[in-house]
C-alpha cells in the first residue's frame, strides 16, 4: 500500500488509541501503517493479551464513505452496490491468501490472515506481524542484496505460475521483505491475483481504483 499516491484522500481513519471491538475481542489502534484504494492498513495491540497485529479495514477511498461517531462507516444509498463488490473482492482475495498460505511451495512467501471479522459496517481482515519492511522502504546495501530480492520474487512468481495464477500488481510496496533475510519475501494485494484462465477467457474484471 503506497501512501504518497492517495495525497487527496479524505477518508477519516481511526486515531491513534482508539479501541475496536471485532467479534468480542478488543484492539487497541497503534497507528495507520498504509492506504490503497479499498483498503487502509492500522498496526494494533489485542487489548487481551497484548499481541501486535495488523488489521485491514475495507473502507474505498472513491465511494464518498464517511465514519459517524460509533466508527460505523456510512455507505451513500447510490454506492451500496459498488461497496457490495468491493466486499465480494476482499472475501474472494482472503480466501485466496489463505490458500497461498496454507501450501507447502507459497506459505513461506504469503502473510497469515488469521481471521475476517464484519463489523462498523464494514469487513476487517486481522493479519500476523512480520517483522521488516515494504521494499519501496529498503535501501540495498549492495548489487547482491538486490539479487536476492528479486531470484525471491522471482521464485515465488514462478510457484504462482505453477498454480495457474498471475500476480497483476507487483511493485516495491507490495514486496514485503524480512528483517532477518533476503531469501524469503511475502506479496501483498491478493486482490490482484487471477486465474490466468479468467484473464485467457476474458472473465477479469478490472478494478475501477486509480
Amino acid at each position: 500500500m503506497n501512501n504518497s499516491s492517495y495525497e487527496n484522500d479524505n477518508r477519516t481513519f481511526l486515531n491513534d488509541g482508539t479501541i475496536i471491538n471485532l467479534k468480542g475481542t478488543e484492539y487497541r489502534i497503534l497507528e495507520l501503517k498504509g492506504r490503497g484504494a479499498s483498503c487502509v492498513v492500522y498496526l494494533a495491540e489485542n487489548c487481551t493479551n497484548k499481541r501486535i497485529v495488523l488489521i485491514k479495514e475495507l473502507y474505498p477511498i472513491d465511494l464518498g464513505i464517511f465514519r459517524d461517531k460509533e466508527n460505523n462507516l456510512i455507505v451513500p444509498n447510490s454506492f451500496c452496490e459498488h461497496f457490495k463488490f468491493y466486499k465480494h473482492k476482499l472475501c474472494e482475495a482472503y480466501k485466496l491468501q489463505l490458500e497461498f498460505h496454507n501450501s507447502d511451495e507459497t506459505g513461506n512467501y504469503t502473510s497469515d490472515a488469521e481471521t475476517m471479522v464484519e463489523a462498523y459496517s464494514t469487513l476487517y481482515v486481522i493479519m500476523n506481524k512480520v517483522v521488516g519492511s515494504s521494499y519501496d522502504k529498503v535501501v540495498p546495501e549492495n548489487i547482491t542484496d538486490v539479487l536476492e530480492v528479486c531470484k525471491s520474487v522471482a521464485t515465488v512468481i514462478g510457484f504462482y505460475h505453477k498454480k495457474g495464477y498471475l500476480h497483476l500488481d507487483i511493485k516495491p510496496d507490495n514486496i514485503y521483505v524480512l528483517k532477518e533475510t533476503n531469501q524469503i519475501i511475502n506479496l501483498f494485494d491478493f486482490d490482484t491475483v487471477k486465474l490466468k484462465s479468467d484473464l485467457e477467457n476474458g472473465n477479469y474484471i478490472a478494478s475501477t481504483n486509480k
